[in-house]
């Protein structure tokens, strides 16, 4: 075995002999090809030979002074971070729900604590990242995250957005973790995001509720005005989400964000024929609310509510709407119309198909007790609007029948 070289040896995993070698010829690990280097110390701490890393630093054969280096990928420090054995396999973002579940190694734990007391500036910034949020990212247990902390490690840190550590895509014990030395829950970076509004984004539902137990507001607005009720129900469709921010808190709905428009409107307007189940189960989740369909908006700078965008969408979207409608079913507007001559007046593009769903409608209006006598500011029944298009003769046949 004395004849074997420092690669043959760690090769052959004789780490005793590595040990050994490494003190009496440091130069041959300079010898060795970075890669091989790297090698080295990733099978070391594989076989939780961890005297050797000591022995590198001590024979200062590498560089542990964060300060020193040009970039963090691919250092020695990062190297040995990323290797150190916590659990039975090397962690991921893939397999960390189960690996999680394992107690992390006590060995591994010793060595870390021991490895951080040796790196030098363990705060500093390096490559637009630091060890913490490093560590955080790789999801190194939460025992060895504490360990950074209490070794230097800054966690209030704030990058060059000005994003803070509660800003990253992080599963919800790191959220507590953070929390608890003090971290701010409605920190906003320079876009106006808070940790909240991440973690919706994310769809990381367990940190929305760590946030959310730990003060994180709800009513925050966007740069669009629009509150974290607004972005995980209309921009992301994430009921779950929605539910879990109601059990803390109750929407606005009267209030509308930068381009006009209420969150019930903007709900209503995205609504088309291949809406799910759900998305009309939360439509009326929202009116079962409160929110309010005649709270006028702005659409193309012209006021209009959500009643009035209800009408341009499928049946079961104006059914649940016209079901939901305390307001009397014959209320004119500023132009003397109904809800009647509205649902009457719709344009069909030439599209037949569409002419059914306005029969549909205008059935159910007569079902709530719409009035067909009631003229609009241009003399206008319900009837003559529906005439001006012959796609509409039934829906004109039904409305003769209420004369007789």
């Amino acid at each position: 075995m004395a004849n074997l070289t420092l690669k043959e040896a760690f090769i052959n995993h004789k780490f005793i002999l590595v040990e050994e070698m490494l003190k009496e010829n440091s130069s041959s690990y300079k010898e060795l090809s970075n890669w091989d280097q790297s090698y080295l110390v990733t099978e070391a701490l594989k076989h939780k030979s961890f005297n050797i890393i000591f022995t590198l630093i001590d024979q200062k054969l590498v560089e542990t002074d964060l300060f020193e280096l040009d970039h963090f990928s691919g250092s020695f420090i990062e190297t040995v971070l990323g290797n150190i054995p916590f659990y039975s396999q090397p962690i991921s973002a893939f397999n960390y729900e189960i690996l999680s579940k394992e107690e992390p190694n006590e060995e591994a734990m010793s060595f870390l604590e021991k490895f951080a007391s040796a790196i030098e500036n363990i705060d500093e910034t390096i490559s637009n990242t630091t060890i913490l949020k490093w560590a955080l990212v790789k999801r190194m247990p939460a025992k060895a995250i504490e360990i950074l902390i209490q070794k230097g490690c800054k966690v209030n840190e704030i990058d060059a957005s000005e994003n803070s550590l509660l800003h990253l895509d992080l599963p919800e014990e790191y959220f507590g973790l953070l929390i608890n030395y003090g971290l701010n829950v409605n920190h906003k970076n320079k876009g106006n995001v808070t940790p909240l509004q991440k973690a919706i984004d994310a769809g990381n539902k367990k940190a929305v509720q760590t946030l959310l137990e730990n003060g994180a507001d709800p009513q925050h607005k966007d740069n669009r005005g629009n509150s974290m009720f607004y972005v995980a129900l209309v921009d992301k469709l994430n009921y779950d989400i929605y539910d879990l921010l109601c059990e803390f808190d109750s929407p606005n709905f009267d209030e509308t964000n930068t381009d006009g428009v209420s969150m019930l409107f903007e709900y209503i307007r995205r609504l088309d024929n291949y809406s799910s189940e759900n998305s009309l189960r939360y439509l009326s989740k929202m009116l079962d609310q409160g929110a309010d369909l005649t709270h006028k908006c702005l659409y193309y700078g012209s006021p209009t509510t959500p009643l009035d965008m209800a009408i341009t969408k499928n049946f079961a979207v104006f059914e649940i709407v016209l079901n939901h409608l305390y307001d009397d079913i014959n209320e004119q507007d500023d132009n003397g119309n109904t809800l009647l001559h509205k649902v009457c007046n719709v344009n069909l593009n030439f599209e037949a198909e569409k002419a059914k769903d306005i029969y549909k409608k205008v059935k159910l209006v007569l079902e709530k007790g719409a009035d067909i006598s009631i003229r609009n500011a241009q003399d206008k029944l319900p009837i003559d609007l529906a005439s001006n298009d012959n796609l509409k003769e039934k829906t004109v046949q039904l409305l003769l029948k209420q004369n007789q």
